[in-house]
């Protein structure tokens, strides 16, 4: 009977093998199964067999080794950026563009140009605020004002307490 709880056989090699060859769910999966599952808290497959499928997967498709294969707009990042926008917020460059421009390229909170650099030492460009809930796109901010408002969660009493303090401790 030990021997039946200690052992699994594997669903792609058909091979018993211990209970540790096999990789363990994560905490949503496992969250989700009955208390009495036959998966006993691991993968279906054992961690071979994961891998070699794995492998066979990238050799395939071969995207990480062959250039030309890659998306085209992975290597233009105007593209990329624009593609992002769209993606994420719905709007066009265009209408970005003027956004921007109604805002003379200065943070909408702030009114201070963006300061932060990106990885390549460029400035980075404004950031699209929007309303998580609705997805409605409000303004651009600055990288600095746009933290700070994702860190507040856009709670006005956290914005207003946070102001109390300063002005006890700091002014």
């Amino acid at each position: 009977m030990d021997d039946i709880i200690s052992q699994k056989r594997c669903s792609k090699c058909k091979e018993p093998k211990s209970l540790d060859d096999f990789p363990p769910l994560d905490a949503q999966t496992l969250a989700k199964r009955p208390v009495n599952s036959k998966q006993q808290g691991r993968k279906s497959a054992c961690r071979e067999c994961i891998r070699a499928s794995g492998r066979d997967y990238w050799r395939k498709v071969g995207r990480h080794r062959d250039p030309s294969k890659r998306k085209k707009y992975k290597l233009d990042p105007q593209k990329s950026r624009q593609l992002s926008i769209k993606k994420n917020y719905g709007m066009t460059i265009e209408e970005y563009q003027s956004l921007l421009d109604r805002q003379n390229g200065l943070c909408a909170s702030c009114n201070n140009p963006e300061t932060a650099k990106g990885n390549t030492g460029k400035l980075k460009p404004l950031a699209v605020d929007h309303d998580h809930v609705t997805g409605k796109v409000r303004s651009l901010l600055c990288s600095n004002c746009n933290q700070a408002l994702g860190c507040l969660k856009e709670d006005p009493e956290r914005v207003n307490a946070l102001l109390r303090y300063i002005k006890q401790y700091v002014l």
